[in-house]
């Protein structure tokens, strides 16, 4: 059941309802101190994470509009246009290869993790020119024989800090969504570890939350948007009906 009390919404998301846009890009034109800006950062995608794991648990108002129950939000991904148990392996690897990470010295942290989102780019084929050295690869590869091996077989033992591990079974994407969100968190608190934070360094975490914006939260926005307006579109169609009817809507 949703909370009834007012919930703080970031103020990125009631403005535009995108993460995409928002953060490091804007940032980076401040005059302020670099630590101040990780800061800030850091604080904002707290926020973020926090309350779009509440969001798809059902427990608040998206911007204070209506509340989502997880049984509609599953309805939504059962579509299979979202490919979303693709998407739930992706966040899955993605997650599994952090966790080690955050026991490293910050000296080492940023650095590994830059390289993580690396190859979790050419591993799973983003459009990125590591991305489309893969795709080309595997072409080639299959040119040479019906049975050749698969490209991963050979990259994944270059990899340095990505995990691919079999995945036996189906994973729930919103059980995973909301470890993701927790690992989020985890990895920006780390960031405030660096013992100096110089222009430089900033410029390495605004690369890096890039990457956390645009491959995970700006997805996450732009659906559950998209899902809550059609279902404000529904309650007020019926609003309408009932009207007309001299009926007082259910509740």
């Amino acid at each position: 059941m949703a909370s009834t009390e007012d919930q703080p919404v970031p103020e990125a998301l009631s403005k535009e309802s995108s993460l995409a846009s928002a953060g490091a890009s804007s940032l980076q034109t401040s005059s302020k101190d670099p630590r101040v800006l990780v800061e800030e950062l850091v604080q904002d995608m707290q926020k973020r994470s926090a309350y779009m794991r509440k969001v798809h648990e059902g427990s608040v108002y998206w911007l204070n509009l209506l509340c989502l129950s997880t049984q509609t939000i599953h309805s939504y991904y059962s579509d299979p246009k979202f490919q979303i148990h693709k998407r739930a392996e992706e966040w899955f690897i993605l997650g599994i290869s952090i966790a080690p990470l955050l026991s490293l010295p910050s000296s080492t942290f940023l650095s590994s993790l830059s390289l993580l989102w690396e190859e979790w780019e050419v591993h799973f084929g983003y459009e990125t020119l590591a991305g489309k050295g893969r795709k080309l690869m595997k072409k080639i590869v299959k040119g040479f024989s019906e049975k050749a091996p698969d490209p991963l077989s050979i990259i994944s033992s270059a990899y340095q800090v990505l995990a691919t591990p079999n995945i036996p079974s189906t994973l729930d994407y919103c059980e995973i969504l909301y470890v993701m969100c927790e690992m989020t968190a985890l990895v920006y608190r780390k960031f405030l570890e660096e013992s100096q934070i110089d222009s430089e360094t900033f410029h390495k975490i605004s690369k890096i939350d890039y990457k956390f914006r645009h491959h995970i939260f700006h997805k996450m926005v732009e659906e559950i948007n998209n899902l809550a307006l059609q279902n404000v579109k529904v309650i007020g169609s019926k609003e309408i009906i009932y009207n007309r009817m001299s009926m007082n809507p259910p509740t």
